[in-house]
């Protein structure tokens, strides 16, 4: 590849322009492929080595039990013959799979309350101090608090929504009774169905979200 090199007024500029295009040209291009084989071999060596491995009691490939407390069975990436490995990853997906979750608590009790229940039922399993009792609690708890800040803005949307909609519907009430002609209580019924049908639904953003994204939070 002809490369034109513009001259400069520095005499050190234009060696030093020189220089590099005849070290990548003669030296690094020719060691281009061996690098891309080398990481295509390496790849390779960790895809082998690692494989889905399922947490569930007593697996084929380690003894044991790397099922979860709750009875979930996770799918982990981990190394078969590295067992100690695997019961570390399983521990934290078992973590991540945790049902603890409050409402109606903030700051430091968060942290208090999902420690506790991290402790005390998700990752009651683990040796306190192991390696898969610190990995399932930190993500147990990681989890909890994610959940109970979720919790706590799903009940406050659905305080807001009963005393939003207590009002709209006594004031579509009120228009129904003193309106005289047809048109206007058809309204006021129309309206008074409408804001039933969006607290139904506000109402019901726990368990919709619940189904389609999370799996099961108890609020």
């Amino acid at each position: 590849m002809k490369i034109s090199i513009k001259y400069f007024s520095f005499p050190f500029t234009r060696f030093y322009i020189v220089q590099h295009k005849s070290y990548y040209e003669y030296i690094m291009k020719p060691k281009i492929p061996i690098l891309i084989i080398f990481l295509v071999v390496l790849v390779n060596t960790t895809v082998a080595e690692y494989q889905n491995f399922k947490c569930e009691d007593s697996p084929l490939e380690c003894p044991g039990n790397f099922s979860c407390v709750n009875g979930k069975i996770p799918v982990v990436w981990c190394d078969p013959d590295d067992c100690a490995g695997c019961m570390v990853r399983c521990a934290k997906e078992c973590g991540d799979l945790t049902n603890c979750s409050f409402s109606g608590i903030y700051g430091e009790d968060v942290v208090s309350e999902c420690s506790n229940c991290c402790q005390g039922t998700t990752c009651s399993k683990y040796m306190p101090d192991s390696k898969e009792f610190e990995a399932c609690r930190k993500a147990c708890e990681s989890k909890c608090e994610f959940y109970t800040e979720f919790c706590n803005i799903i009940t406050l949307f659905q305080a807001l929504s009963i005393g939003i909609g207590v009002v709209l519907v006594t004031l579509h009430g009120a228009q129904w009774i003193v309106t005289t002609d047809e048109m206007g209580r058809d309204s006021a019924k129309k309206g008074i169905l409408y804001v039933i049908v969006g607290m139904l639904i506000i109402m019901s953003a726990l368990g919709i979200i619940n189904m389609l994204y999370f799996g099961e939070i108890i609020c």
